[in-house]
C-alpha cells in the first residue's frame, strides 16, 4: 500500500504528459488550418490528393474545414475522436465553420453551426453511398469532395454562391458602378456647358431655372 502514492503520481505524470502532446497536436493542427483549410498529418496512411481537396473548398459555400491524422492521435484524447474535434473546434474559433476530422483507421466525425445547414446529415449520405467502396486515398478523396458539394448544396440559397465568385462579383459591381458614375458625369457635362462670362440664364416667373418660350416680337408690315 505504500507504493500507492508513488504509483498515483507516476500514473498523473503520464497523464499530464499525454494530454499536454495530445493539445500541442491539437495547436499544430489549427496552425495549418489557419493557412489552408485542408490539414493532412504526414504519418496519416491515408493521403487525399490535396490538390482536389482544396479546389473543392475553395468553391464551397461555406467555409469548412477537413483534418486527416492518424489513428492515434484521435485515441489519445479523451473522448476519442469526439474529443478531437471540440478541441480543434474550440481553438479554431470560427462558429461559422464546418469541420471535418478523418482518421486513417476510417473514423469520420463533423462538427459545425451553420444555421440552415446539417453537415452531419450530408457525411452521412456520403458514407452511405461509399460503403461498399475500400478505404482508400483515392476513395477518400472523392469522399471529401462529394461530403463539400453536399454541404455547399444545403447552405441557404443566399449563402450557395461560392467565396471566390461572391468576390469576383463584388469587384465587378465596384467596376460597373464606377464607369456608370463617370459616365453620367461627362453627359452632364455635355448637357450643361458651364454658362460663358457674362452670361446668365433667365428665370421663369412660375420657378423653372434654365428655358422659357422664347418672346413673341412685333412683325412690321
Amino acid at each position: 500500500m505504500r507504493r500507492l502514492p508513488a504509483l498515483l503520481l507516476v500514473l498523473g505524470a503520464v497523464l499530464g504528459g499525454t494530454a499536454a502532446a495530445a493539445a500541442a497536436e491539437v495547436d499544430e493542427v489549427v496552425r495549418g488550418l489557419r493557412e489552408q483549410p485542408l490539414y493532412v498529418d504526414p504519418d496519416s496512411t491515408v493521403q487525399p490528393d490535396a490538390g482536389v481537396v482544396l479546389d473543392a473548398l475553395e468553391e464551397a459555400a461555406v467555409p469548412i474545414y477537413v483534418v486527416v491524422v492518424p489513428q492515434a492521435d484521435a485515441a489519445a484524447q479523451e473522448l476519442g475522436i469526439d474529443g478531437l474535434v471540440l478541441r480543434i473546434v474550440e481553438r479554431l474559433d470560427r462558429p461559422d465553420a464546418v469541420v471535418l476530422v478523418v482518421t486513417d483507421g476510417e473514423e469520420l466525425q463533423v462538427s459545425g453551426g451553420i444555421p440552415g445547414v446539417d453537415a452531419v446529415a450530408a457525411l452521412d449520405r456520403v458514407l452511405r453511398a461509399r460503403l461498399e467502396q475500400p478505404f482508400t486515398s483515392q476513395t477518400l478523396t472523392g469522399a471529401l469532395v462529394d461530403f463539400t458539394e453536399q454541404v455547399s448544396a444545403d447552405a441557404p440559397r443566399a449563402g450557395g454562391v461560392s467565396r471566390r465568385t461572391v468576390g469576383l462579383t463584388g469587384l465587378v459591381a465596384v467596376a460597373v458602378l464606377t464607369a456608370g458614375w463617370l459616365y453620367v458625369r461627362a453627359q452632364r457635362r455635355v448637357l450643361d456647358p458651364a454658362p460663358l462670362p457674362g452670361a446668365h440664364r433667365p428665370e421663369d416667373p412660375a420657378g423653372w431655372q434654365g428655358a422659357r418660350a422664347p418672346d413673341q416680337g412685333i412683325v412690321e408690315p
